[in-house]
């Protein structure tokens, strides 16, 4: 829902695109990550780093 409104931003073109990025980080990849530390990790995973 959060995502919904914040399609009005996106689409406009006076808002600089650095700005419409740090929305994105604060808010976008912030409620994507939370909970990112429950995720199941794979041996895979774990051998990369």
């Amino acid at each position: 829902m959060a995502f919904v409104n914040l399609r009005h931003l996106r689409r406009r073109r006076d808002i600089r695109l650095s700005i419409k990025g740090r929305v994105y980080c604060a808010v976008v990849r912030s409620v994507l990550l939370y909970g990112s530390e429950t995720w199941p990790l794979r041996v895979e995973d774990t051998r990369k780093h």
